[in-house]
């Protein structure tokens, strides 16, 4: 989750519900949107002349790592850091000895504070589909989902 903006201001309960809702696995009877039956495609007929920074642009994407498809996950490619939770590789199946050991922490993630990785790790990331994909190993800094950040940095 990214935090900030106007969801800062919410109550604690309205804090466990939204949490409640985004790690929700799946919904029990599927709610769809009105449009969601109408394809969105894009051509070269809708592509600029010129693309000042490619690949920079935050997108959220349904990758696939290690034949699960993963959903609604931000990939933001202007990032010189791409993070995965460890409860994710949990998830994965993947064991905590495959991690390999971390350069060090990160700043910038939450303002003042110092992420301290579990691990490393690298992973083929697929992005598309059967028709159109791209595949690429990514590394990963491993975090812990609590006590990621330890006190503020000055």
């Amino acid at each position: 989750m990214i935090y900030g903006g106007p969801l800062t201001q919410l109550t604690a309960r309205q804090h466990k519900m939204e949490r409640r809702e985004v790690f929700a696995a799946r919904m029990a009877v599927p709610q769809y949107l009105n449009w969601s039956s109408t394809p969105i495609t894009f051509n070269r007929d809708n592509h600029p002349d010129m693309v000042v920074a490619p690949g920079v642009y935050p997108l959220v994407v349904d990758p696939i790592i290690i034949n699960t498809r993963l959903s609604k996950v931000l990939m933001d490619g202007g990032s010189s850091l791409n993070i995965i939770y460890l409860e994710t590789l949990d998830l994965l199946g993947i064991e905590r000895a495959q991690l390999q050991p971390s350069a060090g922490g990160f700043h910038g993630v939450v303002l003042g504070k110092k992420a301290l990785p579990v691990g490393r790790i690298d992973l083929p990331v697929c992005f598309g589909t059967a028709a159109n994909f791209r595949k690429e190993t990514l590394i990963f800094e491993v975090v812990g989902f609590h006590g990621m950040y330890h006190a503020n940095i000055r």
